[in-house]
């Protein structure tokens, strides 16, 4: 199968799905996002077709998984707030840690 051929198959899946497709000017390749109970597959506009293959096609397989369950979702501020309490049960910024 052709590469074009490939590529518009994969970008009438995501649209079937309801993902969208995003391609504008970045400063890497892209990848998937997700924002307001929505996935995004942002890619850069100047990506050969063989990177927008791969980038979508890694991009639907994150997606199945995370709609499996397999995948944890934990929200980036939750992420943080615990790297922000592991770094202070360290003790050197606690007013009285010795």
């Amino acid at each position: 199968m052709k590469t074009k051929d490939v590529l518009d198959g994969l970008e009438r899946e995501c649209k079937q799905i309801g993902v969208k497709l995003v391609y504008d000017e970045l400063q890497s390749e892209g990848g998937l996002c997700r924002a307001h109970d929505s996935y995004y597959v942002i890619i850069n506009r100047r990506a050969s077709a063989e990177t927008r293959i791969r980038i979508i096609r890694d991009s639907l397989a994150d997606i199945r998984r995370r709609e499996r369950g397999t995948v944890s979702e934990a929200p980036a501020d939750e992420t943080l707030r615990a790297v922000h309490v592991e770094s202070r049960s360290a003790g050197s910024d606690e007013p009285g840690a010795q």
